[in-house]
Formats: structure tokens, C-alpha cells, sequence
């Protein structure tokens, strides 16, 4: 009898390691589909909030007075359940918005901003107060966020443009 249990035990040994092989496999699989799928969603928001950015530049080639103009721009809590931060980076002169996963930073994807002379982009961290509240700037903007903006200030001349968070007052 102990022969005959052998060969099944050798068995259901191999099954078990060809089903923990197969497991880690489909895992893996799912993985890389997901954070493709990621990668995907990152560039339509990245590509957003940049054309948002030119969108607002070009309001501000309309006019020059001394106010501040904001939009609140239109992006999603998370990226398939994974929060994600949008930033403004300035890479050998060019400005790129980047949106990256915050779990994974390696998960992200860039697009560049394409603007007209005369228009600085602000990176600071600052409070600009506005009619019915305020906008916190800074070159970071995180998902979740309630009210996220998109800035224009004119001081004469002068324009800048950013990202922040509106609170309302």
C-alpha cells in the first residue's frame, strides 16, 4: 500500500506548485494590465490640465488689468483606486505637467506646456485671496482635492499662471 500512496502524493505536490505557478503568473498579468491602464489615465489628466493651463493663457493675451482669474478644473478622485498627484516641473527650460501615482511614482506620465513669450508659470507656495475665498498655489497639486484650480494673475504686464486648491471662504 505505501507505494501507491507515493506516486499520488508526488502528485498532488506537482499540481499544487504548477497552480501556485500559475497564480503568481495571472497576478503579475493583472498587475501589468492595471498599471497600464494607469499609465493611460495619467496621460488624459496630465494632457487636461495642460491644455487648461494654454486655455487660460490665451485668456490672458486677451487682457491686461490687474486681477486674478481661476477655473476649476474637472479631475477624478483617483486612478484605478490609487490617489495620484499632478505637478508642474521645469525640465532644461520647458515646462512639463506630470501626474504620476502616489503609491508608485514610477507610474506616470508627462505632457509639455506649449505657451507664448511673456507668461511665467508660478511653482510657489502662496495664498492669493479672491472674492468668495482663497487659492492655495504650489507645483503640486494632489487628487481628492475639493476644488482644484487652474490660476491667471495680471500685474500690469506681468502674467502668471499656476495650479492650486480653491477654499471657499
Amino acid at each position: 500500500m505505501p507505494q501507491v500512496a507515493l506516486p499520488h502524493v508526488i502528485g498532488t505536490v506537482t499540481l499544487i506548485g504548477l497552480l501556485g505557478i500559475v497564480i503568481f503568473y495571472a497576478n503579475d498579468l493583472n498587475m501589468h494590465v492595471k498599471f497600464e491602464t494607469a499609465k493611460t489615465q495619467l496621460r488624459d489628466i496630465s494632457e487636461y490640465v495642460s491644455s487648461e493651463i494654454v486655455a487660460m493663457a490665451n485668456i490672458a493675451n486677451l487682457g491686461h488689468n490687474s486681477s486674478v482669474i481661476y477655473r476649476i478644473i474637472d479631475i477624478p478622485d483617483e486612478v484605478n483606486g490609487y490617489g495620484y498627484a499632478i505637478e508642474i516641473v521645469n525640465e532644461s527650460g520647458t515646462w512639463i505637467i506630470r501626474a504620476y501615482l502616489d503609491r508608485y511614482p514610477s507610474i506616470k506620465a508627462e505632457s509639455y506646456l506649449y505657451l507664448s513669450g511673456g507668461i511665467n508659470i508660478s511653482t510657489d507656495i502662496e495664498i492669493i485671496q479672491v472674492d468668495n475665498g482663497r487659492i492655495i498655489t504650489g507645483s503640486r497639486l494632489y487628487s481628492g482635492v475639493k476644488y482644484p484650480v487652474i490660476w491667471c494673475r495680471f500685474e500690469g504686464m506681468n502674467v502668471t499662471i499656476g495650479i492650486g486648491r480653491f477654499e471657499v471662504s
